[in-house]
């Protein structure tokens, strides 16, 4: 046993020298809450992006959707340089088109170059002129060792990030855009009687991973930007410059352990699935409107949309915490998360319940006050039936949140 343990020891020893001596590598761990790092590594050195690029094309894109100068159901026609870019791609042939939402779905899952350069025409006249948006925007979001030359992170003399950069760029995309962060999740794609799944291995392999995108380029080696949440709290690791997808991938799921070790269970959350602004027409269901020419599966925050209702008022904690509340209807369950100092972590927590138990549910923010006259927010998830208010609240449990099942109230 003392021989089999010294072989371990020195195994890992070598794999931690080998990543160290990857003249590519760079890692960086973050809490997405609080910005605290919990593991770099070369973190602020020069490396080549690769599609890791995407996240910034995919900002910006949802920039212009959340604005209203872009819908999901525009057209994005195909050009034929944008036609001609080199795989990985969706083959839309010149002078062809997809909806925006579908470009957003390449964009996520099949990570295509044809379609970066396609949506990069179509908002900036050319992929040039888009690439200097995007990094314009790189220094707003105060990256400021990131430059981009074109849309998809194909190499380019001088399109070079780092580690810490791509790290600040996910946690901006979900802070910014958390109602189109969901798209991350996409675990496939359907286009024209073909599957794309995705590249993010880990939506799959490592539980509460719900984003963020893979790359892979000779001259960057392999990449992976990463967002987990566990435990109540959300972690952000990039790793660049891996020498296979399976090692990036095992080192990855290494550090995201090792960053979850250090942090004890709690009732937050950094990311809310968010809402889409009153301008933004989306599908009753979504799930992205399955067509013919278009399909997802989703892993991680599901889809169907939470409907935010109109606050309303309590006279008391206890009538938060302790019983039924007198506007559900007969046999309408509910499952209440909390109560909460702010109306923003009442919807974190809300949205928390949502993503982590698959419900569809209502969400309702109620701004309550207790006897002490400190002004609270409680969360609910409402209109389920017992078994799934039961489900979910067990589930809720299972990862150390706390949540109580509300039953109907029965009018005399």
């Amino acid at each position: 046993m003392t021989k089999i343990w010294v072989i371990c020891l020195l195994f890992i020893l070598a794999s931690g020298d080998a990543v160290q001596a990857n003249s590519k590598y760079a890692g960086y761990v973050i809490h997405a809450d609080t910005r605290k790092v919990l593991y770099q590594a070369n973190a602020q050195e020069l490396r080549h992006p690769a599609s890791l690029t995407k996240i910034m094309t995919l900002y910006m894109i949802f920039r212009e959707v959340d604005a209203g100068r872009l819908k999901l159901t525009d057209r994005v026609k195909f050009s034929k340089y944008a036609a001609g870019r080199p795989p990985s791609k969706l083959n839309v042939g010149a002078g062809n088109s997809i909806t925006v939402e579908q470009t957003i779905l390449a964009l996520t899952t099949k990570s295509a170059n044809d379609v970066a350069t396609a949506i990069a025409e179509k908002l900036a006249g050319s992929e040039v002129k888009f690439a200097r948006k995007m990094t314009a925007m790189a220094r707003k979001l105060g990256l400021t060792r990131t430059t981009f030359k074109n849309a998809s992170g194909l190499t380019a003399p001088g399109q070079l990030t780092t580690a810490k950069d791509m790290a600040m760029l996910a946690r901006a995309m979900m802070k910014h855009y958390p109602y189109y962060y969901r798209y991350f999740s996409t675990r496939a794609f359907g286009y024209k009687g073909r599957n794309y799944r995705n590249h993010n291995k880990l939506l799959k392999s490592y539980d509460g991973t719900d984003g963020v995108k893979t790359g892979y380029t000779n001259a960057a080696g392999f990449n992976l930007v990463a967002s987990t949440l566990r435990k109540g709290h959300r972690v952000i690791a990039v790793v660049m410059g891996g020498r296979s997808g399976k090692t990036r991938n095992a080192h990855m799921e290494d550090l995201l352990d090792r960053a979850f070790a250090k942090l004890s269970p709690r009732e937050t959350f950094a990311v809310s699935s968010g809402q889409p602004p009153q301008h933004v027409s989306m599908p009753q269901d979504y799930r992205l409107a399955a067509t013919k020419s278009a399909s997802i599966v989703v892993a991680g925050v599901p889809l169907p949309r939470p409907r935010m209702l109109a606050m309303g008022s309590a006279p008391s904690i206890e009538s938060v915490i302790n019983s039924s509340i007198t506007q559900n209807t007969p046999r309408d369950w509910s499952l209440q998360v909390g109560a909460f100092t702010t109306k923003e972590k009442a919807e974190l927590m809300a949205n928390k319940a949502m993503s982590t138990t698959k419900s569809t549910g209502i969400v309702r923010i109620a701004r309550v006050e207790s006897p002490e006259g400190v002004r609270l927010y409680r969360a609910r998830l409402e209109g389920l039936d017992q078994e799934t208010a039961g489900s979910a609240c067990s589930n809720l449990r299972k990862i150390g949140l706390g949540c109580r099942v509300i039953p109907p109230l029965t009018k005399s």
